[in-house]
């Protein structure tokens, strides 16, 4: 796949995936608008829990399909992902008696309700890791724009479903049982256009044997696990030592505004297979290209929207969750500060190159650190402490994870990153921002003439950035292509 082809996939896979965010994020806002924070809690305890399981049943292996894939033939990829699948399907099985048997201790009047809610529970979570191993391998085989696809077909689907289930019923189980609908239709439809790939092609195996395959996971598998229960320490904490009120606030302010994080997230997923590639023939230097690239784009779009946010949190948290919920601005800013870091993912970048152990250990650091710093302070600060803990945890993981890759490719950590597009971008970002909030303050007031003058900020940053030299002509042209395949 040559860099134009990577470009576009990258744009498709950015829209396919926004799409799915936003459909989520309006959900929210709705949500937030007709429940009343007790119930709005109990929806988000209930999201937090499948979320965090569905990372313990996909034990890595979605993610071993962005390693081996790229290296095997066709009729090999076949029979690796039929291999894989089956080990899959075995780790569901098991999970599966487990999470029956936790069923036994939910708290629902009966025994036949608890392991009615077990199964619906159940459901959901295996139905989101096998959408999401569907979309790992379509990516892994270079289907940018099928996978794009299939997240605007769920995230219509989701968006459509949800508003008419919740607006005619608002029944928590009629709500969780349309989801797995959409989950399975969903699914339908992406094993078709996968066994559409494979026709005619014979079965071959793939050579990698189960040992192979688990140690490139399992690493993988502990990471992920531990760096979910790491992201969510913070919402399990103010759950366990704050009211039911104050976790719903809590919540709405640690989250991610659509499309920040899903730019890095999946402009590293469509070069990962390069990546690979490069690392294994040796190529660092245009390992290091493609990956400043990456990093570069998504500085670009996602640094102007943090100064931005960051600059008008309290007007932010009050025009999208209403005046009940503005207390949640202090941890919005808290979390916000992510955004500078999260221009790729680091993680993905180190796995690239074969050594997802240092991966492991990494999250274990943040973890401990993470536990060490939101316990330690939650009597100091109150309730804000964990976003603290998670964002320092988060920077110390990163500067970590930069450190062995600087270490695997032998370079010096100062060719890690593009720092000064970097910090230009920033500084660029800064200056139009802190002009755009003085002038609402002084001279205007209302969420329609802030509207008005961010679109101002963002034009005249764009025009700026484009005229004093910082994209460079091959990104320019990449831009253009970008515009082209999005509007024809």
């Amino acid at each position: 796949m040559g860099d134009k082809k990577i470009s576009e996939s990258a744009v498709l896979l950015i829209i396919g995936k926004t799409i799915q965010a936003v459909s989520g994020f309006v959900l929210l806002l709705f949500f937030v608008r007709i429940l009343d924070k007790d119930v709005f809690a109990s929806y988000q305890l209930y999201v937090l829990v499948a979320m965090t399981l569905a990372i313990f049943m996909s034990a890595g292996l979605p993610q071993s399909y962005y390693y081996f894939l790229p290296k095997l033939s066709k009729q090999q990829q076949k029979g690796f992902i039929i291999e894989t699948m089956k080990s899959q399907f075995f780790i569901y099985m098991v999970f599966s008696c487990i999470v029956l048997i936790m069923a036994l201790y939910f708290e629902v009047e009966s025994l036949k309700d608890r392991f009615y809610f077990g199964l619906i529970l159940l459901s959901s979570v295996v139905l989101f890791v096998l959408y999401e191993t569907l979309l790992s391998i379509l990516i892994s085989l270079k289907k940018g724009d099928v996978s794009a696809g299939i997240s605007v077909l769920f995230g219509v689907m989701y968006l459509i479903v949800q508003l008419i289930v919740v607006y005619f019923y608002r029944n928590a189980e009629i709500i969780y049982l349309s989801l797995i609908s959409v989950y399975g239709i969903t699914l339908l439809y992406g094993m078709r256009v996968l066994s559409k790939h494979y026709n005619g092609v014979s079965n071959s195996s793939s050579g990698i044997t189960i040992k192979q395959r688990f140690a490139y996971a399992l690493p993988l598998w502990g990471s992920y696990a531990i760096g979910q229960i790491n992201r969510r320490l913070d919402s399990l904490l103010i759950a366990s030592f704050f009211t039911a009120s104050v976790f719903a606030t809590y919540n709405v302010g640690a989250r991610e505004i659509p499309l920040i994080g899903i730019i890095s997230y999946n402009l590293t997923q469509i070069i990962m297979p390069k990546l690979v590639e490069y690392h294994n023939s040796g190529q660092v230097n245009h390992f290091i290209k493609i990956w400043h690239k990456s990093v570069s784009v998504s500085a670009y779009l996602t640094y102007p929207v943090f100064f931005a946010l960051f600059l008008f949190s309290g007007e932010v948290i009050r025009l999208l969750y209403t005046d009940a919920y503005s207390d949640a601005a202090e941890v919005f800013r808290v979390y916000l500060i992510l955004i500078l870091f999260r221009v790729t993912v680091y993680g993905q970048v180190v796995s690239a190159t074969g050594k997802t152990k240092s991966v492991f250990k990494g999250v274990i650091l943040c973890f401990v650190i993470n536990i060490i710093f939101s316990v330690g302070m939650l009597d100091y600060i109150g309730w804000v402490a964990p976003a603290y803990g998670t964002v320092l945890a988060q920077v110390i993981l990163i500067v970590y994870l930069l450190n062995q890759v600087t270490k695997e490719l032998s370079i010096p950590f100062r060719r890690i990153l593009p720092y000064k597009k970097l910090i230009l971008t920033a500084l660029i970002s800064l200056i139009f921002a802190g002009i755009t909030y003085k002038i609402y303050h002084l001279y205007y007031d209302g969420f329609f003439v802030l509207g008005i003058l961010m679109c101002f900020y963002f034009l005249i940053y764009l025009i700026t950035i484009w005229m004093v030299g910082i994209i460079e002509d091959q990104e320019k042209q990449m831009a253009y292509s970008y515009y082209k395949k999005i509007f024809n």
